[in-house]
């Protein structure tokens, strides 16, 4: 977690994956500013929630962000897509870019596009990197 512009907490995987959100200062990732992201965005249901039998307004907590297929209407919270394995990380384009692909259209696996598998990992990811990004000046994002 890291602190936001208005002095709040979110989550680095959110960050990355919820594309209204940016850094202030992108080698530190932090703060987090939360306040381009549509209001639209807290209004919609996630998907896994609901199939996991929570209440609809505990499935409105939150943004959501829609399956990058862009025929598919499922919408999830990023650490519920986390959990379900659905986060990929896309370096086809010598960027990386953060795709969420719901079950029926996850991509074949390849070398270019990843799917982050655990939240272990990504808990350690990004403490790891920051913490070497801290002390690495050569390291760029």
């Amino acid at each position: 977690m890291k602190r936001t512009s208005d002095g709040d907490w979110a989550h680095v995987i959110c960050a990355l994956y919820i594309p209204e959100v940016s850094f202030e200062n992108n080698s530190a990732m932090e703060p987090i500013i939360l306040s381009k992201i549509p209001s639209t965005r807290y209004e919609q249901i996630c998907s896994i929630c609901i199939e996991n039998g929570r209440s609809k307004s505990d499935a409105m907590q939150g943004a959501c962000c829609e399956c990058t297929n862009k025929n598919c209407s499922k919408m999830f919270h990023i650490t519920c897509a986390q959990q379900r394995g659905f986060l990929y990380e896309d370096v086809r384009k010598n960027t990386c870019q953060y795709p969420i692909y719901c079950h029926e259209h996850q991509p074949k696996f390849s070398v270019r596009i990843r799917r982050r598998t655990s939240s272990f990992f990504l808990l350690l990811f990004d403490y790891f990197f920051l913490e070497i990004y801290s002390t690495n000046s050569s390291i760029s994002l």
